[in-house]
C-alpha cells in the first residue's frame, strides 16, 4: 500500500522528475508526503542515498509493475466513485419525481402516479406508477402487488449491491449475471401475486399494456434503484403457465 500512495499524489504535482528523488527538491509534494506520512521511509532513503524509483524496484518488484498496480486500483476507485455519483443522482431524481406525483392507496399500499415515467417502478421505499397507464382495476391491483413483492424481498437494494459489486470487479464480465438476477426477480414477483388473491390473466394483460406505454416514448435512463423489466415473452409464458422458464438459481 505504501508504494501506491505516491501515484495518488501525482494528480496534485505533475513534476514527474521529483519522483526519481523527492529528497533532491527543496519543497514539493513528494517530499512533504515522505516527511508527513512516511518519516521512516525518508530516513531510509537519506541513509542509503536511494531514489524513490530505485526503492520502487526493490525486492524484485519493477517500477512498471508497481505503476500498473497503481493504475488498476486508480481505475477501480474512479469507477466506484462514478457509480456512487450515479446513485446519488438517481436518489435525488426519484425523490423529485415522487414529490411532484399524486399519491393513491391501492391494496392498502401508498403508491405515487407520475407523468414522468412510463413503466411501474419499485424503489427503496415506494412504488411509482405512470399516469398514462390506462388499465382496469384488477390489472392495477396486479401491477401493485407485483411491485410490492419487489419491495418485500428488497430487490432494489439487491440490484444496488450487485451493480456495485460488478463495478468493483469491472474486469470480470458480469452482464449475464446481472441480467439473470433481474429476470429471476421479475419471475418471482409475477408468481407471488397469487398471495394477494389475484388472477394471472390480470397481470398478463396489464403487462402487455405496460409494454405498449413503454414503447410509446423514451423511458428514464438506467437507475440502480429500479428493478428493470426484461424477458417479455419468457415472463408472459410463465405468468400464463404456458411454458416453465429455465431457472439458473435452484
Amino acid at each position: 500500500m505504501l508504494r501506491l500512495v505516491p501515484f495518488i499524489a501525482l494528480l496534485i504535482d505533475t513534476q514527474i522528475g521529483n519522483w526519481f528523488n523527492p529528497l533532491s527538491c527543496e519543497s514539493c509534494v513528494q517530499k512533504l508526503l515522505l516527511s508527513a506520512f512516511f518519516p521512516e521511509l525518508q530516513i531510509y532513503l537519506s541513509k542509503h542515498q536511494m531514489s524513490l524509483i530505485r526503492y520502487l524496484s526493490f525486492d524484485g518488484i519493477s517500477f512498471w509493475t508497481t505503476l500498473a498496480i497503481g493504475a488498476f486500483y486508480t481505475t477501480t476507485l474512479l469507477l466506484l466513485a462514478r457509480k456512487l455519483y450515479q446513485i446519488g443522482f438517481w436518489m435525488r431524481k426519484l425523490k423529485t419525481i415522487k414529490e411532484r406525483a399524486s399519491r393513491h392507496t391501492i391494496l392498502d399500499c401508498n403508491v405515487w402516479m407520475s407523468d414522468e415515467i412510463r413503466v411501474p417502478m419499485a424503489t427503496f421505499q415506494w412504488i411509482l406508477l405512470p399516469k398514462r397507464l390506462k388499465i382496469e382495476p384488477q390489472e392495477l391491483d396486479a401491477v401493485v402487488a407485483h411491485e410490492m413483492e419487489h419491495l418485500r424481498w428488497n430487490d432494489p437494494l439487491t440490484n444496488l449491491f450487485t451493480h456495485l459489486i460488478a463495478t468493483a470487479f469491472w474486469w470480470i464480465p458480469t452482464r449475464f449475471w446481472l441480467k439473470k438476477i433481474e429476470e429471476e426477480q421479475e419471475l418471482s414477483a409475477d408468481r407471488a401475486i397469487h398471495r394477494w388473491g389475484l388472477q394471472a390473466e390480470s397481470l398478463a394483460s396489464a403487462f402487455i399494456k405496460v409494454a405498449k406505454v413503454k414503447a410509446s416514448g423514451h423511458q428514464l435512463a438506467f437507475s440502480p434503484f429500479v428493478v428493470q423489466k426484461s424477458a417479455t415473452i419468457t415472463r408472459l409464458n410463465a405468468i400464463l403457465g404456458l411454458k416453465e422458464p429455465k431457472h439458473w438459481i435452484t
